[in-house]
């Protein structure tokens, strides 16, 4: 707990010095995700939800950082067992991968992997599919 302190304080302080020489750009949208993520790792799923939101609204829609920030809130749900809303993040990081990085980018198939993970948590039939596209993307 106390190297996430000292994390959480060394990310405050930087935030609040990259908002005041550059706000609105992606260094700040960085430095918010990796803030969220330590909220995330300390069990505190709200403040770290709000952080990702702002994350999502400093960064361009095009942005693949964008895929990063969707992929914490798939794990953000999927331990609060909201299967739902994490297979929606989860398909949304996919997806922008997938149009930035191309299908077969190691990036994607992560995403692919947590699709198919969440399909087999809910029950899904969906999942086998997901998990035959993963493994043909790793044999390419």
């Amino acid at each position: 707990s106390g190297e996430y302190n000292l994390a959480e304080s060394n990310l405050s302080d930087s935030l609040s010095i990259r908002k005041r020489v550059a706000d609105g750009t992606d260094l700040v949208a960085e430095t918010q995700f990796e803030l969220a993520n330590v909220y995330r790792m300390q069990g505190e799923s709200g403040q770290a939800l709000t952080m990702y939101e702002d994350c999502l609204n400093l960064l361009k829609t095009g942005s693949v950082m964008r895929a990063d920030v969707y992929q914490a809130m798939g794990h953000l749900k999927f331990f609060a067992r909201k299967k739902d809303e994490a297979l929606l993040f989860y398909r949304r990081a996919r997806d922008i991968r997938q149009t930035s990085l191309g299908t077969e980018h190691y990036s994607t198939a992560y995403c692919t992997r947590a699709i198919g993970i969440q399909q087999i948590l809910m029950g899904g039939e969906d999942a086998l599919e997901t998990f035959q596209q993963l493994v043909e993307t790793c044999n390419k």
